[in-house]
């Protein structure tokens, strides 16, 4: 019997710090540590202003830290090397969507491809008809966004984030603005997502859905602390 594959490291994150000095002088995160592993979920919980959202867009390449050092599938993340990362390891889901609304719903999904500069033929227009299936909106393809309610907003933005095969998903608030239903089928999509070489990292004030998770930790006063 072949002896179990050990989980591999996706995300590290050491002593990382966040301060803004203007208008007013503001400490907002101190030695942040984190480990996500491959097959894990981590939910990231704590009080409207605590730094949440700025913490996960410092793991996910998209704000610098002040301080500290981040890890993405062995990459140290760089400058130099930040955007390729983001473009080939990293998907996003926001609360807000951050849809083109002048843009279809297939325009939007096919996006991060195009952003990569992959080849726009027929085999990417059917890996982008997938996903949309794969979230319940096969027939919202060629629908404008600006049409579609925001429960179907947000599932293109997670057809979105799968666009171009992730390691890790982020996720903040995903379901902030749904109502419960949708929700529900918001927080499944999601988890259904992670699987033995890929991992989910999510803010949210919903402890119902950090329970789902298989990691949990609240960001208090500065510090992430394990729940």
């Amino acid at each position: 019997m072949d002896a179990k594959q050990p989980q591999r490291i996706l995300l590290k994150a050491e002593n990382i710090y966040k301060s803004y000095h203007h208008p007013l002088y503001v400490e907002l995160l101190q030695n942040i540590n984190l480990e996500v592993f491959d097959g894990e979920s981590a939910a990231i919980v704590g009080r409207s202003g605590e730094g949440k959202s700025t913490l996960l867009q410092i793991l996910g390449t998209l704000e610098d830290a002040c301080k500290g050092s981040l890890t993405i599938a062995n990459h140290p993340v760089s400058n130099a090397n930040k955007s390729l990362i983001r473009n080939q390891l990293i998907g996003f889901v926001f609360q807000s969507f951050h849809l083109l609304e002048d843009y279809s719903a297939l325009e939007n999904v096919l996006m991060p491809a195009k952003i990569a500069r992959q080849k726009f033929d027929k085999s990417l227009q059917e890996h982008g008809l997938n996903l949309l299936e794969q979230v319940g909106l096969a027939d919202r393809a060629h629908f404008s966004t600006k049409l579609l309610s925001g429960g179907e907003k947000q599932r293109v933005a997670l057809a979105r984030a799968l666009c171009n095969n992730p390691r890790i998903i982020f996720a903040d608030e995903p379901s902030g603005n749904l109502d419960s239903h949708t929700a529900e089928i918001i927080h499944q999509l999601l988890l259904n997502f992670v699987q033995k070489d890929k991992a989910l990292i999510l803010v949210t004030h919903d402890w119902d859905l950090a329970k789902l998770c298989t990691k949990r930790y609240e960001l208090k006063k500065q510090t992430l602390i394990s729940c």
